[in-house]
C-alpha cells in the first residue's frame, strides 16, 4: 500500500510541476507576442527615419561587437546558468561577476588600442570612433542583461520578469514614437534609447531579485578553494567550445565585413532590415530557451532522462510550429512588409527579407536542441558540428557576396541571407539528429514534422496572397490587404491545426483543453458585458 501511495504522490507532483512549467511557457509566450508586436511597430519607424546607410552602419557595428563579446563569453554564461539552475548557490553569481569584469576589460582594451591606431579603418571601414564606442557599450549592456535574465530564470521567476519586460517594451514604444514625431530619431539617439530601455529592465530585475531574497551582494565571500573548484569546472565546460567560439567570431565578423566591403552601407542596411524582421519572429520562441534549458539541467542533474525526453517531445515541435506559422506568412508578404516599414528606399530588400524570414525557423530548432548539449555537458560534440557548419559557410559566403570580377555572384544582401539560412538548416538538423539520438527519439518524425508543417503553412500563405492580391479593391491598399491576409491565414491555420494537431506538435487532449479555456474566457467576458 505504501508503494502505491508513493507512486501516486510522485505522479501528482510531476503533474503539478508540468502544469507550473506549462503556465510559465504560455505566459512567456503571450508576453513574447506582445513584445513582438511592439517591436514590429517600432520597426515601422526606425529604418525609415535612419535610412539604409545609418541603419546599415548600426547593424554592421552591433553585430561586430555582439560577436566579440559572445566569443569572449565562450559559453561560460551557459555554464553559469546550468550550474545556478542545479545548485541555486549565490556564490556562483559572485564568482561569475569576476568573469564578467574580465570580459568587459578585454573588450574595452581591444577597442582603445584599435581606435588609436590604423587598425580602426581596416576593421570598421570608415566608421567614426563615437559610433564604434557606442556600439561597444550597447553590446556589453545587452550581454550583461542576458546574464541577469539567466539569474531570474534559474530561480524560476520568469513570470515576474516578463511583467517587467512588457512594461519595458511599452516605455520603449513611447520613447521611439516621441523621437519619431519630433524628428529626432537618428543613429546617436537610437543608441541612447537602447541604453535607457536596457537600464530600465536591469533595475526591474534587481528589484525582483531583492524582493525574493536571493540577492547576491557582497555579504557572500568565496574561499580560494571554492574559486579553484569553480574555475576547474568552468574550464572543463568551456574548453571544447574555445575553437568553436573563435571560428564563430571570425565567420560572424567576416560575413558582415564582406558585405560592407563589396556592398557598402546601403546593402548592409537591406540585410539589417531583413535580420531585424527575423529577430522579431525569433523573439516569440527563442527567448523560451532558458526555461527549457533550466528544466533539462535539473532533470539531467537527477539523471531523469525520461523527463528530458518528455519535455523535448512536447515543447520542441510546438515552438517550431509557432515560428513556422510566423515565418511563412512574413516570407510570402515580404514585399508589403518592406514597403510598410522602410518605404521606397528599401524596395530592393524584399528578397533578402523573404529568405531571412525562414532563418528563425532553424534558429528556434538550433537554440532549443542546443539546450540538450549544454544541459548534458556534451559541448565537444556540439562544437564539432558547429565548426563544420562554420567552415562550410566560408567559401559559400565569398562566392555569393563577392563581385563577378572576383569570381563571385555579386548577390550582396541576398547572398548573405541565402548563406545564413542554408548553413543554419544543415547545422541544426545535424544537431537535431544527435539530440534525439541521445534521448532515444525518432529523428525521422521530427524531420517529417519540420518540413511538413513548413510546406503546409507556406502553401496556405501563398494561396491567400494570390487570392487577396487579385481583388482589385484591396490590391491598391497595402495595409488593408496585409491585415486581411493575416486574419484569413491565421483562421485557416487554426482550423487545420484543430483537425491535424500534429502540425504544431499537439494532440487532441491539448487542443480540447485550449478550446475549453477559450470558451470559458469568452463566457466570462460575455457575463461582464451583460452586467
Amino acid at each position: 500500500m505504501e508503494r502505491k501511495y508513493d507512486l501516486k504522490d510522485k505522479s501528482m507532483r510531476n503533474e503539478h510541476k508540468e502544469d507550473t512549467l506549462r503556465k510559465r511557457y504560455f505566459f512567456k509566450l503571450s508576453s513574447n507576442f506582445v513584445s513582438g508586436g511592439i517591436s514590429a511597430i517600432i520597426q515601422l519607424m526606425v529604418p525609415r527615419s535612419l535610412g539604409p546607410t545609418a541603419y546599415g552602419n548600426f547593424g554592421f557595428l552591433t553585430v561586430f561587437f555582439n560577436n566579440v563579446v559572445g566569443t569572449l563569453d565562450m559559453g561560460s554564461s551557459f555554464w553559469f546558468y546550468t550550474k545556478l539552475s542545479q545548485e541555486k548557490d549565490n556564490k556562483i553569481i559572485i564568482f561569475y561577476r569576476f568573469i564578467m569584469s574580465v570580459i568587459v576589460l578585454l573588450v574595452l582594451g581591444f577597442v582603445i588600442i584599435a581606435t588609436s591606431t590604423t587598425i580602426r579603418e581596416k576593421i570598421w571601414l570608415g566608421q567614426s570612433n563615437q559610433v564604434i564606442y557606442m556600439a561597444m557599450i550597447f553590446a556589453i549592456m545587452t550581454w550583461a542583461l542576458g546574464i541577469k535574465t539567466k539569474i531570474i530564470d534559474a530561480h524560476g521567476l520568469t513570470v515576474d520578469a516578463e511583467k517587467g519586460r512588457i512594461v519595458q517594451r511599452i516605455v520603449a514604444l513611447i520613447i521611439i514614437l516621441i523621437l519619431f514625431l519630433i524628428n529626432r530619431l537618428n543613429l546617436f539617439t537610437f543608441f541612447i534609447y537602447h541604453y535607457f530601455i536596457i537600464a530600465i529592465l536591469w533595475i526591474f530585475f534587481d528589484l525582483i531579485i531583492r524582493r525574493k531574497g536571493f540577492s547576491a551582494g557582497f555579504k557572500f565571500r568565496i574561499k580560494r578553494e571554492e574559486s579553484k573548484v569553480y574555475f576547474k569546472n568552468l574550464f572543463e565546460y568551456v574548453n571544447p567550445l574555445v575553437v568553436y567560439t573563435i571560428i564563430g567570431l571570425v565567420v560572424g565578423v567576416l560575413d558582415r565585413w564582406l558585405l560592407q566591403k563589396f556592398g557598402g552601407s546601403i546593402q548592409q542596411g537591406f540585410f539589417t532590415l531583413s535580420y531585424k524582421i527575423s529577430d522579431i519572429i525569433s523573439l516569440v520562441t527563442v527567448s523560451l530557451t532558458p526555461l527549457l534549458m533550466r528544466e533539462f539541467s535539473i532533470a539531467f542533474g537527477k539523471k531523469d532522462m525520461h523527463s528530458m525526453k518528455r519535455l523535448f517531445r512536447r515543447y520542441i515541435p510546438i515552438m517550431y510550429g509557432i515560428t513556422a506559422y510566423l515565418s511563412c506568412f512574413v516570407a510570402v508578404q515580404s514585399d508589403k512588409i518592406v514597403l510598410m516599414i522602410g518605404g521606397g528606399e528599401y524596395k530592393d530588400a524584399r528578397i533578402a527579407v523573404m529568405i531571412m524570414a525562414f532563418y528563425p525557423v532553424y534558429l528556434t530548432y538550433g537554440q532549443l536542441t542546443s539546450t540538450i548539449f549544454y544541459a548534458t555537458g556534451q559541448t565537444k560534440l556540439y562544437r564539432n558540428i558547429g565548426v563544420l557548419g562554420l567552415l562550410l559557410g566560408l567559401p559559400i559566403i565569398y562566392f555569393l557576396i563577392a563581385p563577378k570580377s572576383a569570381m563571385g555572384l555579386d548577390a550582396k544582401a541576398i547572398g548573405l541571407a541565402i548563406k545564413m539560412v542554408l548553413i543554419n538548416m544543415i547545422t541544426v538538423n545535424i544537431w537535431l539528429y544527435y539530440s534525439v539520438k541521445l534521448l532515444g527519439l525518432s529523428f525521422s518524425k521530427f524531420l517529417l514534422h519540420q518540413f511538413g508543417s513548413l510546406g503546409i503553412m507556406a502553401s496556405v500563405a501563398l494561396l491567400i496572397k494570390f487570392g487577396v492580391d487579385n481583388i482589385n479593391i484591396l490590391s491598391s491598399n497595402v495595409i488593408i490587404s496585409f491585415l486581411l491576409s493575416g486574419i484569413i491565414y491565421t483562421v485557416l491555420i487554426a482550423v487545420i491545426s484543430y483537425y491535424f494537431p500534429k502540425l504544431f506538435g499537439l494532440d487532441k487532449k491539448i487542443i480540447n483543453s485550449i478550446r475549453t479555456r477559450l470558451v470559458n474566457w469568452a463566457g466570462n467576458i460575455a457575463k461582464k458585458i451583460r452586467k
